[in-house]
């Protein structure tokens, strides 16, 4: 199945397509930090500027992308990013009523449910980490999931997400994007 996850954010919008197969390495096809505008655009043009973006990047669109992931945004802290969300979730859906999509499921997805998946997941390189993830609060979250990111990118060989994290200014976004897709 081929997954899309996204961390909206106007200067840092990252997403990672994957694919996932089970007992298998997932395949890292995509990952990638952009920016869709700045902080001051009123909303309108960020939106405008997202659909452009996402309409520009075919790689986004594939005929092949079944699963839709969004990080759920924190309305107050970030009230633009919840409306590109919101955006973004009714691009996918509008794909989905077309007849060639594949896409057959969009949906939200909790910033801390990447951490109870992980902790959940059988892969020995984790096990070190399995009481970190359940205690973790704060601004160490985003350096845990650099750390965990790197780690399975490493162990799984996958020179495109090692590349992206590598080369990306934020790290955090493309860790989640990683995480969300292979993982939630």
């Amino acid at each position: 199945m081929r997954v899309v996850a996204f961390d909206v954010g106007i200067v840092n919008f990252a997403f990672c397509i994957a694919d996932i197969e089970l007992d298998c390495n997932p395949s890292i096809l995509a990952c990638a930090n952009a920016r869709i505008g700045n902080a001051k655009d009123p909303i309108a043009v960020l939106i405008t500027n997202l659909a452009t973006f996402l309409n520009e990047n075919k790689i986004i669109l594939q005929d092949k992308i079944e699963i839709v992931k969004i990080e759920q945004q924190v309305a107050m802290k970030a009230s633009k990013n919840q409306s590109l969300s919101a955006a973004l979730y009714m691009f996918y859906k509008d794909l989905m009523l077309t007849d060639n999509s594949t896409v057959r499921e969009v949906q939200f997805v909790n910033p801390r449910a990447k951490f109870k998946q992980l902790r959940a997941c059988p892969l020995a390189i984790l096990d070190p980490f399995r009481d970190i993830l359940k205690e973790t609060r704060g601004p160490a979250l985003k350096k845990l999931s650099i750390q965990l990111a790197t780690l399975v990118s490493e162990h799984w060989n996958c020179e495109i997400a090692i590349d992206a994290l590598k080369n990306a200014k934020k790290k955090d976004d493309i860790s989640d994007c990683l995480l969300y897709a292979c993982f939630c």
